[in-house]
């Protein structure tokens, strides 16, 4: 099953690699995150540097609210994949089959993240089992062809 993390859960020994397998999709790897915590760095299950940069402008602007942020950024409107990224994904929805895959990222699990566009995308493209979403993105899953790779640009 395909599931989330964060990395604090992972720093603090709460997540580890006896749970399942161990997957950082960042863009950036965080400083501090001992290598030997995790399985694999994906950058390419990030967001593009273009839509993190504008994600953090807005959440310096709303004085810190991520979740307003993730808003406000057109997150939803806006998070892609490249080829590469696609198929990274098949792999982890794939390995899924087995065993439990946590995509881990900074980002706290009680706030919209990339991580849950990616468990969208591995459900309806290759039937994926995941765990439950904390939120609905309804224009993101407007956006989702039913092939593998097909995001359409505009809701």
């Amino acid at each position: 099953m395909l599931k989330k993390g964060c990395v604090d859960d992972l720093k603090s020994g709460a997540l580890n690699r006896a749970n399942g397998m161990i997957v950082l999709p960042m863009c950036h790897y965080p400083r501090g995150l001992s290598k030997t915590l995790l399985d694999e760095y994906v950058k390419a299950l990030g967001p593009n540097k273009t839509l993190l940069d504008h994600f953090h402008a807005e959440r310096e602007r709303l004085g810190g609210n991520h979740n307003a942020a993730f808003i406000s950024s057109r997150y939803q409107d806006t998070f892609s994949l490249s080829a590469k990224g696609v198929a990274e994904l098949e792999r982890f929805a794939k390995l899924s089959a087995d065993r439990d895959v946590y995509f881990v990222c900074q980002c706290h699990l009680d706030q919209r993240c990339h991580r849950e566009l990616l468990l969208i995308m591995a459900r309806r493209w290759w039937g994926a089992k995941t765990e439950l979403r904390t939120f609905s993105y309804p224009n993101f899953e407007r956006r989702l062809g039913d092939s593998p790779g097909e995001i359409r640009q505009t809701c």
